[in-house]
Formats: structure tokens, C-alpha cells, sequence
């Protein structure tokens, strides 16, 4: 059975780009990337990480903004405001990565995000986007019951002036249900080896893909 997140803008006189399929957002450096290189396949080829590239939705930016580094301010060229800003004292020490400005900025999201009972969102920096020029917050929220449009803080690069285009990849988000796990480490007589560990690497390949990945669907 097909499940459905449901959004509302915030303001519907105004079109803001509504959150896509991540699938379409895959970027074009990784579909550039040869299948082979050397007779050996590469990262291109790993299913793995096409299915986090591809997981989820995206939020995007509405329109181009402009980020000045030497006054460090953002200037918006959207009919609404897309970005604000966080006090210091509420990421004081929090663990940033020194590429990054120790200020918090605030993605300004429009659209109020609801899942099925019993499910909530990951909301995440777009999976291995290392490429952008910021890097957003994790957080999950039970979006199930949350009233409100969720808020996405990120920090920019310090090394970073210019442009960022409408349509920007900002926060990847991910439902899922939420179930109680517990770790479990059963008695082993033997440590674990998969038994046809070298089968592995022979031809034909691609067998993680013939006879172990489950097809995702996100529309």
C-alpha cells in the first residue's frame, strides 16, 4: 500500500517550489561519472548509494539568493523571504566543521509536511551533496502530529561568495515508521564470513542488484 505525505502552503498567492521526488534531483557531477574506469566498476555503479541520492524528497530554494562573504549577509532576489538567522548563543558548542561560518542561518520552509499516523520525517542535508556551498541540520520530527512547518538551520562555507540558484537542493526528507528496535548479538560459535565472499568479485556483477536490492518508490 502506497503511503502519502501530505503539504500545505504556508501561502498559497505565492509559488514556492513544492518539495520533488530526490530522484530527480540526482546531481549531474554523479550522472557524468563513467560505469567503468581501469575495468573496474565505480561509485557510479553502487546501488547503495543511488538509493540514498534517490531516497526521500527534496526542499528547494524558490528563488536565486545571494550570499556577500565579506559582509557575511544573504541577499534574497525572491518575493519572499527564504532565509533568517538563529542567535550564536543557540549553537553555542555545538559541533561545527571548521569549513564552515560558526553563525546559524535558518532555511525559511513554507510548506506545512504531514505523514500517516505512526510515521515520522528525517530531515537531513541532501545525502553525499558535500559539493554545496552550506550544510543544513538533521533532525527528525514526528510530522505526524507537529502542528507547524518545520525549520531547516544550516551554516555556510566560510570560503563561499556567490550564488545560489533557485531550485537548490536544501534539506532531503526521508519518512519512515517508527517501530521500537532492540540490538540483539546472539551466541556465535564462529566468527560471521559470508561463505561465498569471493564469488563475490567474479562475473557476472552487479549481484548486490540481481539478488538483494529492494525497489524504493517516492512520487
Amino acid at each position: 500500500m502506497t503511503k502519502k505525505v501530505k503539504i500545505f502552503s504556508e501561502n498559497i498567492s505565492i509559488d514556492f517550489l513544492k518539495p520533488i521526488a530526490a530522484i530527480k534531483h540526482i546531481p549531474e557531477w554523479y550522472r557524468s561519472i563513467p560505469s567503468v574506469r581501469n575495468k573496474d566498476l565505480t561509485i557510479k555503479k553502487c546501488v547503495p548509494v543511488l538509493d540514498a541520492f534517490s531516497a526521500g524528497y527534496m526542499f528547494r530554494t524558490s528563488a536565486d539568493v545571494y550570499y556577500d562573504g565579506e559582509t557575511q549577509r544573504f541577499v534574497d532576489n525572491g518575493v519572499d523571504m527564504q532565509i533568517s538567522s538563529h542567535s550564536d548563543e543557540q549553537v553555542n558548542g555545538f559541533g561545527i566543521n571548521d569549513l564552515f561560518q560558526p553563525h546559524p542561518y535558518k532555511w525559511v520552509n513554507r510548506f506545512f509536511w504531514q505523514t500517516p499516523k505512526g510515521y515520522s520525517t528525517l530531515f537531513t542535508h541532501p545525502l553525499n551533496r558535500e559539493d554545496l556551498p552550506f550544510h543544513s541540520i538533521s533532525a527528525i520530527v514526528d510530522t505526524d502530529d507537529f502542528p507547524l512547518s518545520v525549520q531547516f538551520p544550516f551554516f555556510i562555507k566560510k570560503d563561499f561568495t556567490g550564488l545560489i540558484p533557485a531550485g537548490t537542493p536544501i534539506i532531503q526528507a526521508i519518512p519512515f515508521k517508527r517501530d521500537n528496535w532492540e540490538i540483539e548479538s546472539p551466541y556465535q560459535k564462529e566468527s560471521y564470513a559470508y561463505k561465498e565472499f569471493w564469488r563475490w568479485f567474479e562475473p557476472p556483477m552487479a549481484k548486490y542488484k540481481k539478488n538483494f536490492w529492494k525497489r524504493k518508490s517516492y512520487k
